[in-house]
C-alpha cells in the first residue's frame, strides 16, 4: 500500500507540471477522472502563479493578456464543493477586465476629443468614464468578498485583488484631471466669444383667437448688427426661421390659431452658424407673453329624471348661448352628437344599457369651441336603480323527516305578481324549481329524506330578475325537521313545543315569510320583511313628513301593511305635479333601506321643500 501511494504521488506530481495535449505550460492540467479524485484541488503553487499573471497583466492595462489568464484558470478541475464559487468569482473577473478596459477607452477619447476642441463631446465621454470606472468598482468589491471565501476552500491559496485598487485609482485621477481641463476649456472658450443681443417685441399684448400678431426684433453683437443671420422665433411651441436683414431686424406675421388658452409664449433664439462658430456666443431674446381673447358662451342642461332604470330612456333638453352649434353627449362610455337649433335650444334621449350597474353617473354635455367661442362643458348626474323584486312564501313550521312539504309563494313586483319566473329553492345541496303562473304564484314539492337529522333546516328560494331593469330576491325560511326513526315519539313532541315556543318568544311569525333583495351580506342572512313600512315605521324624517303632506293632499293613508311602492301606487293618479317628487323621496328611502346606501339629506330636504309648495 505504501509502495502504490508513493507512485501515486509521483503520477499526480507528474500530471500537474506536465503539459498535456499539447498546451501550454502555463495552463492548468485537469484529472482525467474526476469522480475518483473529487476530493482533490489543483496544484496551488501554480494556480497562485496563473493568478499573478493576471494581476500583474490588469496593473499595466494589457488586458487582452489577462483575459487568456482568466481562461486558464477557468479550465481548471475544482471539487464540487468548490467549481460553483470559483465559477463566480471568474465570471466577476472577467467582468472587471471588460468594464476596466471600457473606463481606458473612455479616457483615451475625451482626451482625443478635448484635443480637437470637441468640448462638449470631450465632456460627455468624461461622464461616461466615471460611470464605468464606479460599476468597475462595485465589481471588485464582490471580487474580493469572494476571493476570501475561496482562498480558505482552496487550502489557504493567495488570491488577493487588491492590487487592482492601485489601477482604479489611477483612473479616476486621469478622469478628474480631464473633467478640470475641460471646463477650464469651456470657460475660456465662452471667454473668447463676442456677446450677442437678442430683443423681441409684439405689436398687441392682447388679441382675439384667430387674429394676427407681428413679432419683430433685431440681433446685434457689442457695437455691430449681426446682418443675414438665422434667428428662430418660438410661438406656442411652434418655431419659424427668418434670417435678419442688413441691420439685424427680421419679422414676421403671425396667424392665433383656435388653441383656446390663456395667453401665447413668444421667444427667439440665435444659435452661430458656419463662421459664427467660435466667434459669437448663443443668445435667447426676452419672452413675450400676449394675453388671448375669447368669448365664452354658457350651457343649461337638465334631465326629465335623475332615476331610471337600465334598459330604459331620459329625455335631455337644454340650451346654449350660441345658436346652430354642434354638441357633444357623452353618457354611459358612449358619445353622440346634436345640433341646437338656431336660437340655441337642444333635445336628446339618453339611453341607459341594459346591463348598467345600480350607481350615479355623470351625463356630460359639451361644447368643442368655435372660432372665437371657447369650450365649455356641464355635467348632469343620472341614478340607475333596479326595481326589486319581492317573494310572499308560506311554508309549513314542522315537518316529518322523508315526508313530501309545499313551499308555495308569490313573486311579486310593484305590488303586482310577475308571470314566468322560475324559482330556486336550494336546500340539503339539493336544488328544485318551479315557475310562476299569471299571477306570479309557484309551489314547490320538497323533502328532507329519512336521514335528515331532527332540527332546524333553512331553506333559500331565489327569483331571478325577469327584465333587466328588475333586481332579484332571495327569501331564507326555517322549517323544523322531525325524524321519527332517530327519537323516540316524546323527545320529538318535545322538541316540535320546544322550537314553537321560542319562535313565539322571538315575535317570529309561523307561517309566512316576505324577503326583498339584500345588497348587503349581513341581510342575506337576516329575515327582512319590508312590507312592515306603515305606521310601525319609524324611517328618515324626510319620508314621514313627506307621507303626511301626501296623506293630508290626497285623503289616501298609508296602511300598515303598504309597501313604499305599493302606497306609491295608490296616491298616484291623485298627487299630478307633486307625483314625480314624491317618487324620488320614495326611491330615495328604499335605496336607504334595501340597499343600504347613504343618501344626501340636504338634496330630501329640498325635495321635499318642493313638495310642501
Amino acid at each position: 500500500m505504501r509502495l502504490s501511494a508513493s507512485v501515486m504521488m509521483v503520477l499526480l506530481i507528474a500530471l500537474l507540471y506536465t503539459p498535456v495535449a499539447k498546451a501550454s505550460s502555463d495552463e492548468l492540467p485537469r484529472h482525467l477522472n474526476p469522480e475518483e479524485l473529487s476530493h482533490e484541488l489543483p496544484s496551488i503553487p501554480l494556480l497562485e502563479d496563473v493568478f499573478s499573471k493576471f494581476v500583474n497583466s490588469i496593473l499595466v492595462e494589457n488586458f487582452s493578456e489577462a483575459n487568456l489568464s482568466l481562461q486558464v484558470l477557468a479550465r481548471a478541475y475544482y471539487p464540487p464543493n468548490v467549481k460553483e464559487l470559483a465559477d463566480r468569482f471568474y465570471s466577476l473577473l472577467g467582468n472587471l477586465t471588460v468594464e476596466l478596459s471600457e473606463v481606458k477607452e473612455d479616457i483615451e477619447l475625451a482626451r482625443s476629443l478635448l484635443n480637437e476642441l470637441m468640448l462638449n463631446e470631450s465632456l460627455i465621454e468624461v461622464v461616461e468614464g466615471f460611470r464605468d470606472l464606479a460599476k468597475a468598482n462595485l465589481t471588485l468589491i464582490n471580487a474580493e468578498v469572494t476571493s476570501i471565501y475561496l482562498s480558505k476552500l482552496l487550502s489557504g491559496a493567495s488570491l488577493d485583488v487588491d492590487p487592482i485598487h492601485i489601477l482604479l485609482e489611477d483612473y479616476y485621477s486621469d478622469l478628474e484631471s480631464l473633467y478640470d481641463e475641460i471646463q477650464n476649456a469651456i470657460e475660456k472658450y465662452y471667454e473668447e466669444l463676442k456677446p450677442v443681443y437678442l430683443n423681441v417685441t409684439v405689436d398687441k399684448d392682447k388679441a382675439w383667437i384667430g387674429s394676427s400678431i407681428i413679432i419683430e426684433g433685431y440681433l446685434t453683437s457689442l457695437n455691430e448688427t449681426l446682418s443675414g443671420r438665422l434667428v428662430e422665433i418660438y410661438v406656442d411651441g411652434h418655431s419659424t426661421i427668418l434670417q435678419t436683414d442688413g441691420n439685424g431686424y427680421f419679422r414676421m406675421a403671425f396667424g392665433i390659431p383656435y388653441v383656446y388658452k390663456p395667453y401665447l409664449l413668444v421667444y427667439a433664439i440665435f444659435m452661430p452658424r458656419g463662421p459664427d462658430v467660435g466667434v459669437y456666443s448663443f443668445a435667447r431674446s426676452n419672452i413675450v407673453l400676449v394675453e388671448l381673447l375669447s368669448l365664452k358662451t354658457n350651457i343649461t342642461a337638465y334631465l326629465s329624471k335623475r332615476v331610471a332604470l337600465p334598459g330604459g330612456k331620459v329625455s335631455l333638453r337644454g340650451k346654449i348661448s350660441l345658436g346652430d352649434a354642434s354638441l357633444l353627449i357623452k353618457a354611459f362610455d358612449r358619445c353622440f352628437t346634436v345640433r341646437a337649433d338656431e336660437n340655441g335650444f337642444f333635445n336628446a334621449e339618453v339611453e341607459i344599457p341594459p346591463n348598467a350597474q345600480e350607481g350615479v353617473y355623470s351625463v356630460v354635455v359639451s361644447f368643442k369651441g368655435f372660432k372665437e367661442w371657447r369650450p365649455v362643458a356641464t355635467s348632469l348626474e343620472l341614478i340607475v336603480i333596479r326595481e326589486p323584486l319581492y317573494i310572499d312564501v308560506v311554508h309549513p313550521e314542522v315537518v316529518l323527516g322523508g315526508v313530501p312539504f309545499d313551499v308555495e309563494g308569490r313573486v311579486m313586483l310593484n305590488g303586482s305578481g310577475v308571470e314566468g319566473v322560475t324559482v330556486e329553492a336550494l336546500y340539503m345541496d339539493q336544488v328544485s324549481t318551479s315557475l310562476t303562473d299569471i299571477n306570479g304564484s309557484f309551489r314547490v314539492s320538497l323533502s328532507f329524506g329519512l336521514l335528515c337529522p331532527t332540527g332546524t333546516q333553512y331553506v333559500i328560494l331565489r327569483a331571478p330578475p325577469p327584465y333587466c331593469w328588475a333586481r332579484g330576491a332571495q327569501v331564507k325560511v326555517a322549517i323544523f325537521n322531525v325524524n321519527v326513526l332517530m327519537v323516540s315519539s316524546l323527545t320529538a313532541v318535545v322538541a316540535v313545543l320546544l322550537y314553537l315556543s321560542l319562535k313565539k318568544l322571538r315575535g317570529e311569525g309561523l307561517k309566512r315569510s316576505v324577503e326583498g333583495y339584500e345588497l348587503k351580506e349581513a341581510m342575506k342572512e337576516a329575515e327582512v320583511k319590508p312590507r312592515e313600512i306603515g305606521e310601525s315605521f319609524r324611517g328618515p324624517s324626510y319620508y314621514r313628513e313627506a307621507v303626511s303632506i301626501v296623506e293630508r293632499h290626497t285623503g289616501v293613508s298609508m296602511e300598515p301593511s303598504d309597501t313604499v311602492r305599493e302606497y306609491l301606487k295608490k296616491v298616484s293618479q291623485k298627487l299630478g305635479d307633486a307625483y314625480a317628487l314624491f317618487k324620488e323621496l320614495s326611491m330615495k328611502l328604499e335605496e336607504q333601506v334595501y340597499g343600504g346606501k347613504s343618501v344626501d339629506e340636504a338634496e330630501c330636504n329640498r325635495i321635499l321643500d318642493e313638495l310642501k309648495r
